[in-house]
């Protein structure tokens, strides 16, 4: 079981790398550009209030889109992983193996939604603890 305050310690690095990596994979996104537009797009006429129906091309199309853009996220959590452990970001008493880089990157390429909840919790966690600690010193008698 992970030590509770090594987990407070890695998950805001990994929240802030997590931001990094999501602008990184935007700024790729942007440079290819099958990766840039969405193949189901937008017609005159969704936009003036009809519908127009997205062919299975389009979804196919967009479906290869969300997949190579799920890779290129994952190849730079990686990568960010990699380059945060080689630059000394972690804690010393945090593991910066291969392989626990290989899981921070992936950790890092499921983006902030991922660990915006988990960072939020955490932060329920300690505030509890500390509540905790501070009633029984309350309770308990001063000599």
């Amino acid at each position: 079981m992970p030590d509770f305050d090594v987990l407070l310690t890695i998950v805001p690095i990994l929240l802030a790398l997590a931001g990094a990596s999501e602008r990184l994979v935007e700024a790729i996104k942007n440079l290819i550009p099958p990766l840039q537009v969405d193949p189901r797009g937008t017609t005159p006429s969704a936009v003036a209030g009809g519908s127009s129906p997205v062919t299975v091309e389009q979804e196919q199309a967009n479906s290869w889109r969300e997949g190579w853009i799920g890779l290129l996220s994952v190849a730079v959590g990686i990568l960010t992983a990699w380059l945060a452990c080689d630059a000394g970001v972690f804690p010393k008493n945090v593991p910066t193996n291969t392989a626990a880089v290989m899981l921070y990157g992936l950790i890092i390429a499921g983006g902030t939604r991922l660990l915006n909840p988990i960072a939020s919790y955490l932060v329920e966690i300690k505030n509890s603890k500390v509540l905790q600690a501070q009633q029984e010193r309350a309770q308990t008698p001063r000599a």
